[in-house]
C-alpha cells in the first residue's frame, strides 16, 4: 500500500507542478554524497529553472479573471439602453415645444399621433382660443338682450293688468278659437242686459253655479269681452279644488282666473277690475238635476263684505242652460271622500263613457246680466253686522233666483231655447 501511495504522488506531482525528476535523482544519487550534493545543485538549478518556467503558468488564471469581467463589460453594455430610453424621452419632448411654436404643427401631430380621446382633448383646450377671436358678436348679444327687454316691456304693456295671479294674454289669444266655438258654435249663447256692466271702475259680478267643470266662469267672461263696448276682462273668483285638478287650474289660471278669497277679491276690485263670484261654490255644482235652477245657501255672506269693504256695485248674472251640460243623478260621496274629492256625480254620460262623460252636453245657453245693486253707501262698521249682511245677501239671492225664474218660463226647450 506504501508503494502504491509512492507511486501515486508523482504521478500527481507530475500534473500539478512538474517535481518528479527531482525525486527520481534522489532515489538514484543515495551511493555516494558527492554526486548527491553534485545532483542536488543541478537539481536546485533544474528545479529554479523550472520554478521560472512555472511562473507563468501561475499567471495563466489571469486572464480567466479578466474572462470574468466580461460580464461587466456586458452589464456596461446592458445599460445602453437605458441611455437609449433617456434620449426616447427627450425625443418625446421635442414635439411639445414643437406644438408651442406654430398651431400647424399640433394639428399635424394630432392628425396622425394622438388618439381620438387626446383629440378630443386638444380641441376642447383649443376652444378658448377660437372663443376669443370674434368680439363682435358680443355686441349682437346685447343688442339681443335689449330687444327681449323691450318685448318683456311691451307684453307687460299690453296687459294693462301687473298682477302675480298668472294671466297671459298671449295664451289666451292661442286657446281663443276653441273658445268661440263653444260659446257660438256649441253651446249657441245669447246675451242681454249688458250695458248694466259699467265702462269702468270696479264692478262684482255674482252669478248661480252648475256644471261638473267651471264652463260657466269661461263663457261669462267671453260674453262681457264679446259684447261690452270696452271689452272689460272678467276675472272669475274659483274654488280652491279646481286648481288641485292636473292642468285645469293652470289652464283657468292663464285665462285669468283667480283663487276665491277676500284678499284677491279686494286686490281685484280696488283696482278697478270686474269680478266675478258663485257664492253657492260646491253646493251649486253637485246639487242634483231634480234641484235645478234652484239656487243653494249663499255661504256666509262673503261676497257681501267683499263689496262693503270695496263699495263695488253687485250686478247679479243668471246663466241658463248651464245645469243641462252635465245633469247630476246621484253624488257618490263616500267615494269621494276616499279619493279627496269634494263631490263625484252620477251622470247619463259620466263614468258610463269614462273620460269621455265629461264633455258637456249641446244645450242652449243665455246669460242675463240684471241691473246694479249699489253697495256705496254702507261704512266699514257696518260690514261687522250679521243681521244687515244677511239681509242683504237674500236681497240678492231673490233678485238673482227671480231673474232665473223668469228666463226658465221664458224657455221652450234647454236644447233650442
Amino acid at each position: 500500500m506504501a508503494k502504491s501511495v509512492l507511486g501515486k504522488n508523482p504521478l500527481e506531482r507530475t500534473k500539478n507542478g512538474g517535481s518528479a525528476p527531482a525525486g527520481n535523482s534522489t532515489k538514484k544519487s543515495s551511493g555516494t554524497k558527492a554526486a548527491a550534493k553534485k545532483k542536488s545543485g543541478s537539481a536546485k538549478k533544474t528545479t529554479a529553472k523550472k520554478a521560472t518556467a512555472k511562473k507563468p503558468d501561475a499567471k495563466k488564471p489571469a486572464p480567466k479573471k479578466t474572462a470574468e469581467k466580461k460580464p461587466v463589460a456586458k452589464k456596461v453594455a446592458a445599460k445602453k439602453p437605458a441611455v437609449k430610453k433617456t434620449a426616447t424621452k427627450t425625443a418625446v419632448k421635442k414635439p411639445a415645444a414643437k406644438k408651442t411654436a406654430t398651431k400647424s404643427t399640433v394639428k399635424k401631430t394630432v392628425a396622425k399621433n394622438v388618439t381620438p380621446k387626446a383629440a378630443a382633448s386638444a380641441t376642447v383646450a383649443a376652444k378658448p382660443v377660437s372663443v376669443a377671436k370674434p368680439a363682435a358678436p358680443k355686441t349682437e348679444k346685447k343688442q339681443s338682450a335689449k330687444e327681449a327687454a323691450a318685448k318683456s316691456a311691451a307684453v307687460s304693456w299690453r296687459r294693462k293688468i301687473g298682477d302675480g295671479y298668472g294671466y297671459e294674454p298671449e295664451y289666451e289669444s292661442k286657446v281663443k278659437g276653441i273658445l268661440d266655438t263653444l260659446y257660438s258654435n256649441y253651446w249657441r249663447a245669447e246675451v242681454e242686459g249688458i250695458e248694466n256692466i259699467p265702462a269702468s271702475g270696479k264692478v262684482l259680478l255674482v252669478a248661480n253655479h252648475a256644471g261638473m267643470l267651471p264652463y260657466d266662469s269661461l263663457m261669462i267672461r267671453e260674453a262681457v269681452s264679446r259684447n261690452h263696448p270696452e271689452k272689460r276682462l272678467v276675472r272669475p273668483l274659483l274654488e280652491d279644488f279646481i286648481y288641485y285638478f292636473p292642468f285645469l287650474g293652470t289652464f283657468m289660471a292663464r285665462l285669468g282666473s283667480v283663487r276665491a278669497c277676500q284678499e284677491n277679491g279686494q286686490s281685484l276690485l280696488n283696482r278697478g277690475d270686474v269680478a266675478l263670484v258663485f257664492p253657492e261654490g260646491i253646493k251649486g255644482i253637485e246639487k242634483q238635476y231634480k234641484k235645478r235652477y234652484r239656487l243653494q245657501r249663499f255661504g256666509r255672506g262673503g261676497f257681501i263684505r267683499l263689496a262693503m269693504n270695496t263699495r263695488a256695485p253687485i250686478v247679479p248674472v243668471a246663466v241658463i242652460g248651464s245645469e243641462e251640460t252635465h245633469p247630476v243623478l246621484a253624488n257618490f260621496e263616500q267615494v269621494a271622500k276616499l279619493l279627496g274629492l269634494p263631490y263625484l256625480p252620477l251622470t247619463p254620460t259620466f263614468p258610463l263613457l269614462g273620460p269621455l262623460g265629461l264633455l258637456p252636453l249641446p244645450s242652449k245657453w243665455k246669460i242675463v246680466f240684471g241691473k246694479p245693486i249699489p253697495f256705496d253707501e254702507y261704512t266699514a262698521d257696518q260690514v261687522h253686522d250679521r243681521i244687515l249682511v244677511n239681509k242683504l245677501v237674500e236681497r240678492v239671492r231673490s233678485r238673482l233666483q227671480s231673474m232665473i225664474d223668469k228666463e226658465l218660463a221664458a224657455r221652450k226647450s234647454p236644447w233650442r231655447g
